[in-house]
């Protein structure tokens, strides 16, 4: 599988999940499935599931990869400690323009943050997102999985934009 399949693999499987809901706040969800899925990567009820969430995308389009063991070790149900650990990871780029199919991470206030997947590049600011755990309004908090227009032009005490994980390439399990 070439990259670009890759990161369309990686939207597709974004968008297939747009529309499920949260049950109460971060207690459950309207898809009994995808609660299984996120309770396997280990999502407990009460946390939020943002990282979570894109870390089941990536998994999912990973199957069957080499690399797939790596990435569940290295994406976490953190924003920030998922930051560092693509930092820290030879096998991961971390860059600051964003990708399709990347991964976005924000530092939301004290230590928290916000990661969503990029599903379309409109310039060096302005992207599109599939999002868990956000609204209508762009929360951090949010009730479901949703497509939003976001601006990595942010710089406030509230947002900041820490950078995008580039996909990397499938290797196939021989």
């Amino acid at each position: 599988m070439s990259l670009e399949e890759v990161q369309q693999r990686i939207v597709e499987l974004a968008k297939s999940y747009v529309g499920i809901k949260e049950v109460g706040k971060n207690a459950g969800f309207s898809s009994e499935d995808f609660e299984a899925r996120m309770r396997k990567l280990g999502w407990i009820p009460g946390q939020a599931w943002c990282a979570y969430f894109a870390k089941l995308l990536w998994l999912e389009a990973y199957q069957g990869s080499e690399i797939h063991s790596t990435l569940k070790n290295v994406l976490s149900g953190g924003v920030i400690q998922t930051f560092r650990n693509a930092k820290g990871s030879p096998l991961l780029k971390v860059a600051d323009m964003p990708v399709v199919g990347g991964l976005v991470l924000f530092e939301v206030g004290a230590g928290k943050g916000h990661e969503g997947v990029c599903i379309t590049v409109r310039d060096e600011f302005r992207i599109g997102t599939v999002e868990g755990n956000t609204n209508a309004v762009g929360s951090r908090d949010g009730d479901g999985v949703l497509e939003r227009q976001r601006s990595l032009d942010v710089n406030t005490k509230k947002w900041r934009y820490l950078g995008c994980i580039h996909p990397p390439e499938f290797i196939p399990v021989l």
